[in-house]
């Protein structure tokens, strides 16, 4: 099989098989819920893995911050069952939660 050179730092293209392996690693990786916060210097993530009881335990600590700060917490899924469901506690199934801060009166 003849392989073009390629200048230094370019990645090689993926065979058929590495493009296989790369798809079935994704598809195994566990499940991650995400927190969107927006800000006035852009939005923060942060992610958390369901079976990781650290990481939700972080993530509930979080929602749990922000909603007493004032922030609206809305659960999104990215099925399009259910679309900026406005939720008051945490639920580390959710896919994902959008917070959008307190109005301020101005």
């Amino acid at each position: 099989m003849y392989t073009p050179a390629r200048p230094p730092g370019q990645r090689p293209n993926l065979t058929e098989t590495e493009t296989m392996e790369q798809t079935q690693t994704q598809s195994e990786k566990p499940f991650t819920g995400e927190m969107a916060i927006m800000g006035r210097e852009g939005d923060t993530k942060i992610m958390w893995d369901k079976t990781k009881p650290v990481e939700v335990d972080v993530a509930r600590s979080n929602f749990e911050k922000l909603r007493k700060e004032g922030y609206s917490a809305y659960a999104v899924s990215d099925k399009g069952d259910k679309k900026g469901e406005t939720v008051r506690e945490f639920d580390p199934n959710a896919e994902r939660y959008v917070f959008v801060p307190p109005m301020q009166a101005g």
